[in-house]
């Protein structure tokens, strides 16, 4: 049985969802887009922007196994003073399970408008399975709007 729902932020939520993490740091980054990015989630950070409000874990569990999550960072737009809106993190779902990838989806916008989100910027890697998911937000109405690169500035 799947189960789509919010979650908390916890250690033990962390600990069950690492593995899938760190599976997906390696499908959508691994050595070849940034050797000098290496994986290690802030454990700190995520339990603070939790409790701030600023983070939302939807989590997909079949038979109370975490088989995939969806993160959000959720903010007051600087540039729409009073919008509140919704940055994607990580969405993430084990192999094979693509109808629970987009149950996370949905239950993520119904948690995000419950809210009061009014405005949610989803994006996708150029690596990985979710490489072309962009055609799956444009079914959905969003309309794209920006390239992003990475440079590595660093010693």
């Amino acid at each position: 049985m799947l189960v789509v729902a919010s979650e908390p932020w916890s250690s033990e939520w962390w600990a069950e969802a690492r593995p899938l993490a760190e599976a997906h740091f390696s499908e959508t980054d691994g050595d070849d887009i940034e050797p000098r990015r290496k994986f290690k989630l802030s454990e700190r950070l995520m339990a603070l922007m939790y409790e701030a409000g600023a983070m939302r874990l939807i989590t997909a569990r079949r038979d109370g196994v975490m088989i995939g999550y969806h993160t959000w960072q959720i903010s007051e737009d600087v540039e729409s003073e009073g919008l509140l809106v919704a940055f994607m993190g990580g969405w993430y779902c084990a192999p094979d399970n693509a109808r629970a990838a987009v149950a996370l989806f949905d239950e993520s916008v119904a948690v995000l408008k419950s809210m009061g989100v009014q405005c949610i910027f989803p994006h996708h890697r150029t690596k990985g399975r979710g490489a072309n998911i962009g055609k799956f937000f444009l079914r959905r109405g969003a309309i794209p709007i920006q390239t992003t690169y990475s440079l590595w500035i660093g010693d």
